[in-house]
């Protein structure tokens, strides 16, 4: 898998934990199979559409039944290795696709827990930008 085995990617606006209005962010983790990007997807796509709000950052968990050659590398974000999720406490944790999790030795503490079971639909990018939307709807604009 090479550099990026069993890590996490940050990204978020200059101050990591304060809204333009000065609110705490709230602390959001998207996890997801490292054999495809979709989590990396749905975190960048909730990044551009209100980065100032959530303190986003996705994980990879390696699948070990699955040709590590394929595992995709992200790209300009802030590595962080795996123990370090467990370092910290998230607001939400998004699972996209059912196995995410349980690909984990042992979940971050979290305060809610979504599932996003995309990885078998007919088209997966649809599907994320409607689990996307939905989540904005609840989370940013609600």
């Amino acid at each position: 898998m090479g550099a990026l085995d069993n890590e996490t990617k940050t990204h978020s606006a200059s101050n990591p934990r304060s809204t333009c209005n000065g609110s705490k962010r709230m602390k959001v983790i998207v996890i997801g199979d490292g054999d495809n990007n979709l989590a990396e997807l749905a975190s960048h796509e909730i990044d551009i559409k209100c980065n100032s709000y959530f303190d986003i950052s996705y994980y990879l968990a390696p699948n070990p039944f699955v040709n590590k050659s394929r595992v995709r590398q992200g790209n300009n974000q802030l590595v962080v290795k795996e123990a370090s999720i467990l370092d910290h406490h998230y607001d939400i944790l998004i699972a996209v696709g059912l196995n995410a999790i349980q690909l984990l030795p042992k979940l971050p503490s979290y305060d809610k827990i979504l599932f996003w079971d995309i990885t078998d639909t007919q088209d997966e990018q649809e599907a994320l930008s409607e689990n996307v939307n939905f989540f904005l709807s609840r989370y940013f604009y609600g």
